[in-house]
């Protein structure tokens, strides 16, 4: 059937709608008119392939990767990359509103990258029958690569050199720039680190007796905040990172070995802190604590995101006790569905 696409879904499937039953099409843009096959149909939604391109967008542009629709880092390729900033935008507007039934969030314009292919500074392959590569859009297939387009210049570099020799004991490797050490965190766009701690930086009091700073993992904001605080509660639960944080010698930090929703009460009561920041995984905050943070007596919180779902439902619990006071979104991975967010709450 032939569909018009009116807008992108956060994964970075095109929307059309059609007879009462929302479809997902992906490598679409809004504004296009699509000829596609049907793969899977529900009683509401449905998934289909394009077929045809009826009608392209202008914004739409030749990806540069020749495996893009087959490999599944990328989504976004097939788009100027305005378009893809506004989509982000958006997309973390509609799912704050959907989701954490925020009306009227108070979203900044995203800061893009300065570069929007060729900022990453690692990457990790997998084998599968002998093949080095990408996991495909399925999950299940692997996809061949010899070069990858959103990878820096010098990890292209050491990508060939492993591919000239490749260690075949092995069924996955992160090809890393050199300067990158092996072990601890680093933002995979360096270009926007420091923005990034610039913002976190920002949106927390300039001093202040104490921050607890849930899932600090390596140190990746400690190292900067502590000459701004007395004391630092710095919590993570998985050692190896932690291993990392102890080198950086922060004399005023509390390195704490444990989950956040085990040990972030007692921290607030030991310390009487007022101050937290949080930077969970993908899966966002553990059940209970957003329940500690409404009940407890902290007046600032800045929590940083990389996904806006489990940042919205988040958000839809914080909203008991706090106000969400700004939202800034950074295109932290160009060509992907990813979208960092670092949010600043007031209690109310």
């Amino acid at each position: 059937m032939d569909l018009q696409i009116d807008s992108i879904a956060f994964g970075g499937d095109g929307v059309a709608r059609h007879e009462g039953k929302v479809w997902f099409i992906p490598f679409t843009i809004p504004g296009e008119k699509v000829r596609v096959e049907i793969l899977s149909e529900q009683k509401k939604f449905g998934r289909a392939k394009v077929l045809e391109i009826l009608t392209p967008a202008p914004s739409r542009e030749k990806p540069l990767c020749p495996v893009y629709e087959k490999c599944g880092g990328c989504q976004y390729q097939h788009l100027s990359y305005s378009e893809e900033l506004a989509s982000k935008t958006k997309q973390v507007e509609e799912t704050l509103r959907r989701i954490g039934k925020i009306t009227e969030a108070p979203i900044r314009q995203i800061i893009a990258s300065p570069q929007p292919y060729g900022y990453r500074n690692r990457i990790v392959l997998h084998r599968q029958n002998g093949v080095w590569g990408f996991r495909g859009n399925n999950p299940r297939d692997l996809v061949g690569i010899s070069q990858c387009p959103i990878a820096s210049p010098v990890v292209n570099q050491e990508l060939e050199k492993f591919l000239k020799e490749p260690d075949q004991k092995l069924d996955h490797v992160s090809i890393r720039d050199p300067l990158i050490s092996r072990s601890g965190f680093h933002q995979a766009n360096g270009d926007l680190a420091k923005i990034l701690i610039d913002l976190v930086g920002e949106f927390l009091p300039a001093t202040g007796d104490t921050l607890i700073e849930g899932y600090c993992g390596g140190g990746f904001f400690t190292e900067i905040l502590a000459p701004r605080f007395q004391t630092i509660y710095a919590i993570e639960k998985d050692e190896r990172l932690l291993r990392d944080a102890d080198r950086l010698k922060l004399t005023n930090v509390k390195w704490i070995h444990d989950s956040v929703e085990i040990c972030l009460q007692e921290a607030l009561l030991e310390s009487e802190g007022k101050i937290v920041l949080l930077d969970p995984p993908r899966e966002g905050l553990e059940t209970g604590i957003t329940s500690i943070l409404n009940r407890s007596q902290v007046e600032d919180l800045v929590y940083v995101s990389c996904n806006p779902s489990t940042l919205a439902r988040d958000a839809h619990a914080l909203s008991e006790a706090f106000d969400l006071k700004i939202v800034q979104p950074l295109d932290l991975f160009p060509r992907t569905s990813h979208i960092e967010c670092v949010t600043q709450w007031k209690r109310r």
